[in-house]
């Protein structure tokens, strides 16, 4: 005998959705901030984000601890500047990756019209 569809199964995926968007929302807001901020800061005096020539290079005073210990002598060339990729690259991929996993509870509790659940990919 074939099983009848519970409707609340079909709940159970969106129990907790718009909680999960929102998060969403925030973390795309902090990786902007985040992002916008590594590039922006990262070099000091903040003029020479814009220099071309001659070559900003490495012209902050080193300090005890700064931003410039981990970008190395480019920290004023945000393209090849090592924070700014590490923290662009990181914290994209967190974010796409929670962006994938938000439908994740819809799809696994998703049952065809017979009752039989999803076998998943063939």
């Amino acid at each position: 005998m074939a099983r009848v569809p519970d409707p609340s199964d079909a709940r159970d995926g969106l129990r907790h959705m718009k909680t999960r968007i929102r998060i969403a929302y925030v973390m795309i807001a902090a990786t902007y901030v985040a992002t916008i901020s590594s590039i922006l800061l990262g070099c000091r005096p903040l003029h020479r984000n814009w220099q071309i020539y001659p070559d900003p290079g490495s012209t902050s005073p080193p300090r005890l601890w700064s931003a410039a210990m981990l970008t190395g002598p480019d920290f004023c060339q945000p393209a090849i500047s090592k924070i700014n990729v590490y923290v662009t690259v990181v914290l994209n991929v967190a974010t796409d990756v929670y962006l994938l996993l938000i439908p994740a509870p819809v799809c696994l509790s998703y049952r065809d019209k017979s009752g039989k659940k999803n076998p998943g990919p063939r």
